[in-house]
């Protein structure tokens, strides 16, 4: 995975297929997804890096996105801004 090609509005799709955010930004080892949509609560959410099954134009997981967004809580909690 080259964490160069990730870049700001690439689409993040879960392992269900379904899409789980856009980029806003990569920091560290973690992609930071935008605040979206009709449901956003307001925090920024990161997924890790070693979620990432593979980079094609867009970003797929290796989880799916309900596992996703239980598991960013605490990185929610830990780099909320």
């Amino acid at each position: 995975m080259n964490a160069q090609s990730i870049l700001p509005g690439m689409a993040v799709f879960g392992s269900c297929g379904n899409l789980l955010g856009t980029v806003d930004h990569f920091e560290d080892d973690m992609i930071k997804l935008r605040r979206t949509g009709p449901g956003a609560d307001g925090l920024h959410h990161f997924v890790p890096v070693d979620w990432i099954q593979r980079i094609d134009g867009e970003i797929h997981l290796n989880l799916d996105c309900n596992y996703a967004r239980q598991e960013w809580e605490t990185e929610v909690a830990a780099r909320s801004d």
